[in-house]
């Protein structure tokens, strides 16, 4: 909502296929490509494998503590600007999830370096407006340990830290009744089999 570049119909059109083939984004080194270049498992360097196994999720156990130990969350009434454009997008995303039913939660995973508690107020405010709940984990103190959980000084988590998110939003989702037990058909149940075995793979 606060970060990240935007992209027009004319971005998107351009990036698109870098997405979905990994050589158009590295096309000047398409020479130095292998098949060792997409099974290579490493922990510290991204690899497009594991990016399917994971779901996006980006594998990391190296550790950079954040140096300050301070409070970043401090109590303000200012609010942090979101460009309309951004701010329409969420609108659209509401009136879509509540046309089909689909519950929303608003979460903001622990960042001690890009979260502020003026960006806080800002999507408190956002939350109350159209009605869904945000559960801000920057809030609590007791969650992660940014000695620990860090892996570059407090902008990300590393593995130890995501897995305390984790566990933490699935016993939220449990306790406020967010998600319902699913049978899904035996071919999806081996696709989600095969992807946990090829995370185990990648973490050992």
């Amino acid at each position: 909502m606060f970060t990240g570049k935007d992209f027009n119909d004319e971005k998107a059109q351009k990036y698109a296929p870098m997405n979905l083939f990994p050589i158009a984004r590295n096309y000047t080194n398409w020479k130095k490509y292998s098949a060792q270049s997409f099974k290579n498992y490493d922990n510290y360097d991204y690899n497009y494998l594991s990016r399917m196994a994971t779901k996006g999720y980006l594998y990391k156990t190296k550790v950079k503590a954040r140096k300050q130990n301070k409070n970043f969350m401090i109590k303000t009434i200012k609010r942090a600007n979101i460009k309309p454009h951004r701010q329409e997008i969420f609108y659209k995303i509401v009136s879509l999830l509540k046309e089909k039913q689909i519950p929303l939660l608003l979460i903001t995973i622990p960042s001690a370096r890009s979260w502020t508690m003026e960006k806080h107020n800002t999507i408190m405010d956002l939350s109350k407006e159209v009605g869904v709940p945000f559960l801000d984990l920057n809030l609590n103190n007791q969650l992660i340990n940014w000695k620990k959980d860090t892996r570059d000084e407090g902008m990300h988590l590393n593995d130890y830290g995501a897995q305390k998110v984790t566990a933490y939003i699935g016993e939220y989702l449990k306790e406020h009744n967010l998600i319902e037990n699913q049978t899904i058909s035996q071919e999806s149940q081996k696709m989600w089999d095969q992807d946990y075995y090829d995370y185990i793979e990648m973490i050992n």
